[in-house]
């Protein structure tokens, strides 16, 4: 052994200058495979990221569900967050797409894409509304400006009316345009105002956020099963295959 020593140690010092090149060589290799790699990982946090912003943090969207399906889903060991959304009604007498929204905070949080306040503040009170800047910009609104609108809620599944309403409304913030949807004009409005003219027994849109970021249609076939899911599901495909791809 200690003959087998000696010889290695002859030869690294018969041959010092290329042996500490070839150091040099597994160092610098090493640390391009470093960079490389991090680099890589880190254009794979962008693509996330932006397709976060782009599609929204959910795992998959819920329609219709049942206010005890809303509260088994949130009480439920594999989901980490849900959001409602409630469609408050459209507008009737409007050329455009007009839309009167109401979203809880974990619902803005997971769908960024018609969250963002340019100016002013969210609605608090019954009359206080945010309306997208297409709507603003179309009518040549201001915040503090009053506008009066005319909606109904209508149950798609049968036509049947559940309700219509005329208010006249505060106009307290800006929010962006609802992302790729430019045509689409949009007013969020206070949870008040949410309570006191909701009284159907379903949450028209429910995003749901799993714990484990892996096995995101595993899991979600294991909640339908478990909760006994009837209604349309929808996979938040953009960031599930971006996540997948860090994952690997």
């Amino acid at each position: 052994m200690k003959k087998k020593f000696n010889l290695i140690k002859k030869y690294i010092f018969h041959y010092k200058k290329r042996t500490i090149e070839t150091i040099i060589m597994l160092i610098l290799a090493f640390a391009c495979f470093i960079f490389i790699n991090q680099t890589v990982r880190n254009i794979q946090k962008i693509k996330y990221l932006n397709a976060a912003k782009e599609s929204g943090y959910y795992h998959i969207l819920y329609e219709n569900a049942s206010l005890n399906e809303f509260e088994q889903i949130r009480e439920n060991d594999l989901v980490k967050e849900v959001g409602g959304e409630w469609v408050i009604g459209s507008v009737t007498d409007n050329a455009n797409q007009f839309m009167l929204l109401y979203r809880d905070q974990i619902y803005n949080r997971l769908d960024s894409s018609l969250s963002n306040l340019i100016a002013g503040k969210n609605p608090i009170g019954d009359k206080d509304i945010v309306i997208t800047r297409n709507h603003m910009e179309r009518n040549k609104l201001e915040i503090g400006d009053k506008v009066s609108l005319e909606f109904e809620k209508i149950n798609y599944d049968t036509g049947d009316l559940f309700y219509k309403y005329k208010e006249t409304f505060a106009i307290s913030g800006i929010i962006e345009n609802w992302g790729k949807y430019e045509d689409i004009e949009i007013g969020i409005v206070s949870e008040e105002l949410k309570n006191e003219l909701i009284k159907t027994d379903f949450v028209d849109n429910t995003l749901i956020h799993f714990k484990r970021e892996k096995d995101i249609l595993s899991q979600s076939e294991e909640l339908i099963k478990m909760i006994n899911l009837q209604n349309v599901v929808k996979y938040n495909d953009e960031l599930i295959f971006a996540m997948m791809i860090i994952l690997q």
